[in-house]
């Protein structure tokens, strides 16, 4: 259940598609200073959590209409009801809400000499969205537009986002906001 989660919040955060010719010239900057996900990346992030919650229907339902688009690809459609079901089916508490830059990736930030990120092109973003979907984002187009991994690959680096000791402390924030609500 918890690979096919986060399989299907990648899917709908990207609406992904894998590149099939992995020596095509890359779309992205080669060489691209910050190519890791650091601790000030994630103390970014922290600083953009809010103190409300968001209903898990509602975030259900909006990945849903996210998802509108791959339910025309048959290799999608399946993939998306079953996780949709199951997330229907599973009773979550208010989940934190933070604010998503929806494009938070190298060539976005700029991190000056003292090693504070100031981070620009904003039109993709969400006021209420959830933890994570950024951190995940960044890997994610440097691992297919950067270094043109295949699928299995990008997963695998995707996984790994969760083990840094930066984002195990940005994970540990979250409980804190989510229970604020109850003081």
């Amino acid at each position: 259940m918890c690979t096919q989660f986060l399989e299907f919040l990648i899917l709908l955060a990207f609406e992904c598609t894998f590149p099939n010719d992995q020596n095509s010239p890359s779309a992205g900057q080669e060489g691209i200073p910050a190519e890791t996900l650091t601790a000030a990346h994630f103390a970014f992030l922290a600083g953009l959590m809010s103190e409300s919650s968001a209903n898990w229907a509602a975030i259900v339902d909006r990945l849903e209409v996210d998802a509108t688009p791959l339910l025309a690809d048959d290799a999608y459609a399946a993939l998306i009801a079953s996780a949709l079901t199951a997330l229907r089916a599973k009773e979550t508490p208010a989940l934190p809400v933070t604010v998503e830059h929806g494009d938070f990736a190298p060539w976005n930030i700029h991190v000056d000499a003292e090693n504070r990120l100031f981070v620009f092109d904003w039109e993709h973003a969400r006021l209420e969205s959830l933890p994570w979907l950024d951190a995940l984002h960044f890997v994610y187009q440097i691992n297919v537009l950067v270094r043109r991994r295949n699928a299995p690959q990008v997963l695998t680096s995707l996984r790994e986002v969760f083990q840094s000791a930066a984002s195990i402390k940005y994970r540990n924030q979250l409980p804190e906001i989510v229970g604020s609500e109850d003081q």
